[in-house]
């Protein structure tokens, strides 16, 4: 399995306002499928609240300057699907937007063709591995992007809050990278890990720090057996972890890898500095 960990931009590249003539309009029924020599009307957005205010149309296509605000990774282009049974389409709060009020019928739908973007599900992090935490979480945000199951995730550089377990269970939403050292997951709570669930998965590239709110403070799963940063189900097979680096910041790591009764497992590149138990 291998993705283009440079493209993250969507398919095609849209001006904010205009119309573009003999491009290529997203079909309905697919982002990845296109209609040629359209002519695309284009409506520019700041926020996903402003898009969620915008009500679809499949006259237009929509592009969102960012998620909170323009130019914070959480932008893109989206175009409007319309006519469907109550209830088809659900908001997942990144590629599936349901404007305010609807029932489902119809919502505006990201294009994109490269990895799932954190960003694009509302996940903003904090400035430096350093600060406050206390009023962020971002283990929503993650979750999500894991749950969409189309394509990889990506964990963009950063420092990325998460205070609670996220689950990797599909084959697709299961490979989940970043950008090395750059990329850094600060555990801000005893119950934050990552429990593989599925077959397949693959974690790589990314960085693992305890940011707990007080020192000396172990890391401990809700389930005493499940202790670890990375932890896989009985029986999960496949699964690959790879150039993955763990340190304590404030807290202590429990143990960094851990697997119970599962087979065809390979870990390599990885370091666990000072865990309180067990690397792996």
């Amino acid at each position: 399995m291998s993705f283009d960990l440079k493209n993250q931009t969507p398919k095609t590249t849209l001006p904010s306002t205009g119309v573009i003539f003999g491009a290529d309009s997203a079909s309905a029924t697919s982002p990845s499928t296109y209609t040629k020599n359209a002519i695309i009307q284009i409506q520019s957005v700041d926020t996903i609240a402003d898009l969620r205010n915008t009500p679809v149309s499949t006259g237009f296509n929509v592009d969102l300057g960012g998620y909170y605000a323009n130019g914070d990774g959480g932008g893109g282009q989206f175009y409007g699907v319309t006519g469907a049974a109550p209830g088809t389409y659900v908001d997942n709060g990144g590629t599936t937007i349901v404007p305010t009020g609807g029932n489902g019928s119809s919502a505006w739908i990201r294009i994109y063709s490269s990895a799932i973007n954190i960003r694009w599900f509302g996940a903003n992090g904090v400035a430096s591995i350093g600060a406050s935490v206390a009023s962020v979480d971002d283990t929503a945000a993650i979750q999500a992007a894991c749950d969409v199951g189309s394509n990889a995730v990506y964990i963009p550089q950063g420092w990325f809050v998460v205070k609670n377990a996220i689950t990797l269970t599909s084959v697709d939403s299961g490979y989940v990278f970043g950008e090395g050292r750059a990329s850094v997951v600060l555990l801000a709570d005893q119950k934050a890990q990552f429990i593989v669930d599925g077959p397949n998965v693959t974690i790589r590239d990314l960085t693992f720090v305890t940011r707990l709110a007080t020192a000396n403070t172990v890391m401990a799963s809700t389930d005493p057996a499940k202790n670890a940063v990375i932890y896989v189900e009985e029986r999960k097979a496949d699964w690959e972890f790879d150039n993955i680096f763990m340190f304590n910041y404030v807290g202590l790591l429990s143990t960094g890898i851990k697997s119970f009764n599962s087979t065809c497992g390979l870990v390599k590149n990885c370091s666990v500095v000072d865990p309180e138990l067990y690397c792996l």
